[in-house]
């Protein structure tokens, strides 16, 4: 097998700064609460170094993107400076606001909901930078032995960057390795999905490429250290990138849990009644997420909607949640 290529490499680590900033940035503007994500280390880490995650249980996250089949990432939640029950006791108390004695369905479901939107924003970020949307496919946090992805199975070599989200200014500092394989990395990085690299187009990016980028000993800095202007500029950048990418807008009346028995039951004429009283607004949603309420008007011959009122980031994330 191949040793892994430097070119990419070197251009996934010069995205690590832009992107995690980014997605820091968001997730912070989203929960009203700072959320730091320094830039990682980036190394390269041989696949023998995971057997430990295959003989015992442990807490860690499997991801995937529809542009990007058969190929999975990893998040391992186990702590490089600190012992492993520590470090998923500082995630469970972060997202919780307690620590729990130990590993329980509780916990994964609250890592579960803290990783889901982290990822999300992920896919957002990195499409904005690759210029081209990326779908989150699917994502779940498993406490459990690890049973490695068979096309990781298929390199000698993973690429590991170590992260650490600040959430809160609460100590300590949550530690997250996320692992991924050359190839993906190409991709994400602009790359194609194939064994030539020679077309490879790397991320944009103002910051020179650091000359030993493996040294653990690279300075890291929070996204917070952004200049406002910097911040604004970089996110005109960005947000030209999204302008024509499609978007499905919905009107939600309202809903109802029904029994299949009742279901089955409907016909020409049946009635369902909503739980929602008659005069309330209905809910915008874009790609299923709330964005604005809004009361029905009829524009000539069309049903329309006047948006009313706008919910802020944490009540869209919280119904989210729901």
């Amino acid at each position: 097998m191949q040793e892994l290529s430097s070119e990419v490499l070197t251009n996934f680590i010069v995205a690590q700064s832009q992107l995690w900033s980014q997605v820091a940035k968001n997730l912070s503007e989203q929960n009203g609460v700072e959320i730091g994500i320094p830039t990682p280390t980036v190394s390269v880490v041989p696949l023998s170094d995971l057997t430990g995650m295959t003989a015992s249980e442990s807490l860690f996250a499997q991801f995937g993107f529809s542009e990007l089949p058969d190929h999975w990432q990893m998040l391992s939640f186990r702590g490089r400076t600190q012992s492993d029950q520590v470090n998923w006791q500082a995630l469970a108390s972060a997202v919780m606001g307690q620590t729990p004695e130990s590993i329980s369905e509780e916990v994964i479901q609250a890592v579960q909901a803290f990783i889901a939107p982290v990822l999300q924003e992920l896919a957002a970020v990195l499409s904005q930078m690759k210029g081209s949307a990326l779908t989150l496919a699917d994502a779940q946090v498993l406490y459990e032995p690890l049973t490695m992805p068979a096309d990781l199975l298929q390199v000698n070599e993973l690429i590991e960057a170590r992260l650490e989200f600040r959430l809160g200014g609460r100590e300590p500092a949550v530690e997250v390795s996320w692992f991924l394989s050359e190839s993906s990395a190409r991709f994400l990085t602009g790359g194609e999905l194939s064994d030539s690299i020679g077309e490879e187009t790397p991320f944009v990016s103002d910051k020179p490429v650091d000359p030993s980028p493996l040294s653990p000993s690279a300075e890291v800095y929070d996204f917070s250290s952004y200049s406002q202007e910097a911040r604004s500029l970089e996110d005109d950048r960005s947000l030209d990138l999204l302008m024509d990418i499609p978007l499905e807008v919905s009107v939600e009346l309202g809903r109802i849990e029904m029994l299949i028995r009742d279901v089955l039951e409907l016909g020409a004429g049946s009635i369902i009644e909503l739980r929602k009283a008659a005069g309330e607004p209905v809910d915008v949603l874009v790609n299923g997420c709330l964005i604005a309420r809004g009361e029905v008007v009829v524009v000539e011959d069309n049903f329309g909607v006047r948006i009313t009122e706008i919910p802020s980031p944490s009540e869209r994330i919280q119904r989210l949640g729901a």
